[in-house]
């Protein structure tokens, strides 16, 4: 089972707090959450306009305990392959949410497979991706991420 991943967070070039995490599951079945623990005042204007300004009202925000919990039982049993679209910050707040690389769920996996790497290694042309949403919305992200993984499936099957 495939799941695609994505993030939007603070960094404050000393540390990096997670906002928002979404999946996406190959099966289009999806997991959205808003943290409830950020700290507003450390966002860059950037992300205080482009991030902040387009999340749901703030009683629907989840404490991070939940989000974990909520994750493990959307996952399921099955061993994830994650993908992410640049997966460096996606996987470390995964990573951090869990208490590190060795607190992780006994299913889920060591890594997250990077797309943009496999896109520069296939020499997927930028005219085959689709069409991308310019807001920074980790669930609108997350399905652009599957729908983009599934043209370099595509792709690769017909260099074939």
């Amino acid at each position: 089972m495939k799941i695609y991943l994505d993030t939007e967070f603070i960094d404050t070039g000393t540390e990096v707090s997670l906002i928002s995490i979404a999946l996406v599951k190959e099966n289009n079945e999806e997991y959205y959450a808003v943290s409830s623990e950020f700290e507003e005042e450390k966002a860059s204007d950037w992300v205080k306009g482009n991030v902040l300004s387009q999340l749901e009202p703030p009683s629907t925000y989840k404490p991070l305990s939940v989000i974990r919990e909520e994750i493990v039982t959307f996952i399921g049993y099955q061993i994830p392959e994650m993908w992410a679209y640049f997966a460096t910050f996606d996987w470390l707040l995964v990573l951090r949410l869990y208490g590190g690389l060795g607190k992780l769920p006994y299913n889920f996996p060591l890594y997250c497979h990077e797309l943009c790497q496999e896109i520069d290694r296939i020499k997927l042309p930028s005219e085959d991706f689709p069409e991308r949403n310019k807001q920074h919305h980790a669930l609108t992200d997350a399905r652009w991420i599957k729908d983009l993984h599934q043209k370099t499936q595509k792709f690769k099957e017909i260099q074939s």
